[in-house]
């Protein structure tokens, strides 16, 4: 990667007005100067013009009627800031310097803002591991569609994402979907852009180019294949017979997230007085706090893993993560969850072979299984609350746009056959 460029806001605050120099010249007549201010700053430019202090309307900042050149000179003035904020708009990055250069016909050379290196170094600063993956995925295929390492914010145009969409739907066979979710990395980092002054809103091509935004389609196993999953014969303590425990066990917990499967310890596994058995934990996602009780199939999957803990209770509950890694640092066990995630999910396809299910199915699959089939025997609200969400418009998402089962049995209520 490049040596970050040095990106300034367009314009850096700049103002400017028409006032008086403070001395007077010999023949009492004041210069009439340009003061232009940046971040505070005052910079004065000499306009080439004079006026007598009793000439000069320091309100209106023009010359009076008093003065027998007073049509010429306002002319001039109407000039200077005429090219003033015509500068403002042509030159990207614009500072004071450059201005009275401009003003004086210095010719000033300005590095025009370069999408990459804006991404890499400013946009992704700070953001978690998962957009810097998803975004960095992203800008590899603008590369690959470009076939070059820069790419200029002025050159990513209308016409470029047009061009652009249909290289994703032809080269990369992205659906609606997929397509929006590139689309909108981008144009997120140009609006990022655009808020911190880099480029000007006028060449931003999201302002008129209309993303197609897809219907989701949240695969999921009904409750008949999720019994043909749990029941097919598959090697004893055999990477695949584990990795089918990690996903029923996420689908028996109300839809647990991988990266949560995967770091959990023991003593996220409560055991409450009435002997009832709960999983409590901060989800990784949201850093929410989120308790859900575990049902007997869930505790049958954690007994086989209820061997003697060398680590007591911080010891994960599943063999998932690489320990001799150190997990401790942030990014390293982003990166060991990433990893892992793909290594399951690739076990998951060949699980779902032998149990003769043709779907595509991954481990979040397990999260919209549940919200699917728990719908059918519980509310919408407590299907939201067990998901973790923290709005019913999300969980809304998870569901097939018409639920014919439920449109059944409320026209059944509505008009039961007589």
């Amino acid at each position: 990667m490049k040596a970050l460029v040095s990106f300034s806001p367009i314009h850096s605050g700049i103002s400017f007005r028409l006032e008086l120099g403070n001395q007077p010249k010999r023949n009492g007549d004041y210069a009439i100067l340009l003061r232009i201010t940046e971040n505070r700053r005052l910079k004065r430019i000499f306009t080439g013009l004079t006026v007598k202090i009793e000439h000069w309307d320091a309100k209106r900042e023009e010359v009076k009627r008093k003065d027998s050149n007073y049509i010429q000179k306002n002319t001039r003035l109407q000039e200077i800031l005429s090219q003033v904020n015509r500068f403002q708009q042509d030159i990207p990055n614009l500072t004071s310097e450059d201005l009275i250069k401009t003003l004086r016909g210095e010719k000033v050379t300005r590095q025009e803002p370069e999408l990459f290196d804006y991404a890499y170094n400013c946009y992704l600063k700070g953001k978690p591991f998962n957009t810097i993956k998803s975004t960095t995925s992203i800008l590899n295929k603008v590369k690959a569609f470009t076939g070059k390492e820069e790419l200029l914010f002025s050159n990513l145009n209308l016409d470029f994402v047009s061009r652009f969409e249909v290289h994703l739907r032809r080269e990369y066979k992205n659906n609606d979907t997929t397509v929006d979710i590139n689309l909108s990395k981008l144009k997120a980092i140009f609006n990022h852009a655009v808020r911190h002054q880099i480029v000007s809103y006028d060449i931003n091509p999201f302002r008129i180019y209309r993303i197609k935004e897809g219907k989701p389609n949240k695969l999921r196993l009904t409750e008949e294949e999720v019994e043909q999953f749990a029941k097919v014969n598959l090697p004893t303590h055999s990477l695949l017979w584990h990795t089918r425990n990690y996903w029923m066990f996420a689908f028996y917990s109300a839809g647990i997230r991988f990266s949560d499967v995967a770091c959990m310890s023991w003593k996220n596994i409560l055991e409450k007085p009435d002997g009832s058995i709960y999983v409590s934990y901060d989800m990784q996602k949201t850093g929410k706090y989120h308790t859900v009780r575990l049902p007997k199939r869930a505790i049958e999957i954690l007994n086989h893993y209820r061997y003697p803990k060398q680590n007591g209770q911080s010891a994960f509950v599943f063999p998932i993560l690489n320990t001799g890694r150190d997990l401790s640092d942030e990014r390293t066990l982003k990166i060991e969850i990433s990893c892992k995630n793909a290594l399951i999910n690739k076990y998951l396809k060949k699980i779902c072979e032998l149990a003769q299910i043709d779907k595509k199915v991954s481990f979040h699959t397990a999260r919209h299984s549940f919200a699917d089939i728990g719908r059918q025997k519980a509310s919408l609200y407590d299907i939201s609350k067990l998901l973790g969400h923290t709005r019913l418009a999300i969980t809304e998402q998870y569901f097939a746009q018409k639920d014919e089962n439920a449109m059944t049995k409320a026209m059944v209520t509505i008009f039961p056959d007589e």
